[in-house]
């Protein structure tokens, strides 16, 4: 399926969108944090390796994108290293499927405080939405079916995160 006004296509093996810190930046220039990724359409023309459809490693806000067929997760945030931080991203309407690894993965100390709105994993290896942050995060309407390890895991060493009105088509939440 196509969505999104623009389609952005990634070779098998290459992470498609990146949000850096400066830490994390080629040569140390350049800080993505509050960037918004919206309205496109990003696919992996084939899996190799592991390769994130998007990865981040500070904050940003994802809106209206369809993230299909890379060979790690389709949103992937990890925050367990210096200067990284992602606490407060927000993805938005976005559907993410056919991934290897999870539809949505989050961990660290710093990827927090997020919120998931209306996002849909169907068809990926791992699970639809997979949150190991330190307090977790607000998932809010979400929708997973027939992925691989099952559609929601949320465990958070601290607070930990809520599930508002998500939905699975797969036997449990």
């Amino acid at each position: 399926a196509d969505y999104g006004s623009a389609k952005l296509k990634f070779d098998a093996g290459v992470t498609g969108v990146i949000i850096d810190r400066a830490s994390t930046a080629p040569g140390g220039a350049g800080q993505g944090d509050w960037s918004r990724i919206r309205n496109l359409a990003i696919v992996a023309a084939g899996k190799s390796g592991t390769a994130h459809g998007v990865q981040l490693y500070g904050r940003a806000w994802i809106e209206n994108c369809y993230i299909d067929g890379f060979s790690g997760s389709g949103i992937y945030i990890n925050t367990d290293g210096a200067g990284l931080n992602a606490n407060c991203f927000r993805i938005t309407q976005c559907s993410i499927s056919t991934c290897s690894s999870h539809g949505f993965y989050v961990r660290g100390s710093d990827s927090n405080a997020g919120l998931l709105d209306g996002v849909s994993c169907v068809g990926n290896g791992g699970f639809g939405f997979k949150d190991e942050s330190l307090t977790g995060s607000l998932y809010l309407a979400c929708h997973a079916d027939s992925n691989g390890e099952g559609p929601y895991y949320v465990f958070n060493a601290g607070a930990g995160g809520m599930l508002l009105n998500c939905y699975s088509e797969e036997s449990a939440l």
